[in-house]
């Protein structure tokens, strides 16, 4: 039992270590950096079909990098599930890193994250370069235009539940 109990410390500190690696980072940065142009800021409500098939690559770009972090110890996606499953529970230090991997599979998290990134990434007009008329009418569009989201939207948003660290584990194994 003692050794179950190391083994499963031992795997979640892994996965904590792995996912603030540059091996994991990287890769999901480079990602969402070259895909977030596709994402449409003018109009964030809009779920367009190729947002699904990004989304689609992005959950197996995160599938693909946890198993390969995993193999590298000998783990299996069934053993991770379960350690995640169980530390879940014991262990609240960690619902930021099982809050990350669920959300992966929500797409609303995602596509925010990408809006989100897409304005960061837009050039930001200089106030003196526009036309004076032009100042009226984007005042009154700021006026009437939801807050911006931050730059960096974080990976995940909503709670943990027990549904959702299900959905994870079916999706691993």
């Amino acid at each position: 039992m003692a050794a179950s109990t190391e083994r499963a410390e031992w795997l979640s500190d892994y996965v904590v270590q792995v996912m603030r690696s540059s091996t994991w980072a990287r890769p999901i940065h480079e990602f969402v950096s070259t895909h977030c142009a596709i994402f449409d800021v003018d109009n964030p409500e809009e779920n367009k079909l190729e947002y699904t098939d990004v989304h689609a690559a992005f959950k197996e770009l995160v599938d693909s990098l946890l198993a390969a972090h995993l193999i590298e110890v000998d783990v299996s996606p069934e053993e991770f599930a379960a350690v995640l499953e169980a530390s879940t529970t014991a262990d609240r230090s960690l619902d930021s890193l099982t809050e990350e991997l669920v959300s992966v599979s929500d797409f609303m998290v995602f596509k925010n994250m990408m809006v989100s990134r897409s304005r960061a990434a837009r050039p930001k007009v200089q106030p003196e370069a526009a036309a004076p008329a032009a100042e009226g009418a984007a005042e009154a569009e700021a006026s009437e235009a939801p807050a911006e989201a931050p730059a960096e939207a974080p990976l995940a948003s909503a709670p943990v539940t027990a549904d959702r660290v299900r959905q994870l584990l079916q999706q691993l194994v």
